[in-house]
């Protein structure tokens, strides 16, 4: 439930709530009065400026800010702020992890249920020799928020490069790649589909990966030689 823009005596007794815990976990003590004004002042705060967020939100923000080891001692608008800013930050970076492995997940599928007959050469020039062409182009961010480069439609990049002899990995090359995948990969509450997912997938940009350093370092034309395998398949 989202804090929303509107005071309400619903959201000024959850904040009265949620300073009353703080106070205690921080060990100190304050009159009912003054819990009574700080409540209004987060309520205001929460109305103002984050009203986008939950009241979990706000919830595990002051739980989280709590338990800081600095020096933000004194319980004021400027702390709450602060923890509630840093709580955001977090939350954003892993709501876009989340979307990206979601959509990440969401091509492979689209992909995988797309009949490409009368479309390959278009989806090898576009995707697989594109994807290839840009990564020769890319140059890595200077700075440490950058996003690095990104493959996409892993899987049937996979396929083609495997199918025309680009890449060829033996059954014992690829279990041993396959369980030093595993152990880099965390087993968190996911399915086994999920975990599965990200395994494969991890392999086939790992391989995809030495694939492209290899075909640039022998400077190979991969336009060139797709078109040559396409031509010779029509």
């Amino acid at each position: 439930m989202q804090v929303s823009k509107e005071a309400s005596p619903q959201l000024l007794k959850f904040c009265g709530q949620i300073i009353e815990k703080c106070v205690s976990d921080k060990g100190q003590k304050k009159s009912n009065e003054d819990m009574l004004d700080l409540a209004s002042k987060l309520m205001e705060d929460l109305n103002d400026t984050f009203h986008r967020l939950t009241y979990e939100n706000i919830q595990k923000a002051f739980h989280q800010g709590a338990r800081l080891e600095d020096d933000r001692m004194a319980i004021i608008p400027q702390t709450w702020i602060a923890w509630i800013k840093i709580y955001k930050a977090k939350l954003g970076v892993q709501s876009n992890k989340d979307f990206q492995e979601k959509q990440a997940i969401q091509i492979e599928y689209n992909s995988a249920n797309t009949d490409r007959s009368a479309d390959h050469k278009e989806y090898v020039l576009n995707v697989v020799v594109a994807k290839y062409e840009e990564w020769l182009n890319f140059k890595e961010p200077q700075s440490r928020f950058g996003n690095p480069f990104k493959l996409s439609g892993v899987k049937m990049q996979y396929e083609w490069f495997e199918t025309n002899g680009f890449i060829n990995i033996t059954p014992e090359d690829a279990a041993t790649l396959r369980r030093k995948v595993r152990g880099s990969i965390k087993h968190d509450n996911g399915s086994s589909t999920t975990l599965k997912y990200k395994i494969d997938n991890a392999c086939r940009e790992h391989l995809i990966s030495e694939l492209y350093a290899e075909l640039k370092e022998g400077k190979v034309n991969l336009r060139e030689q797709a078109i040559e395998i396409l031509n010779e398949k029509t």
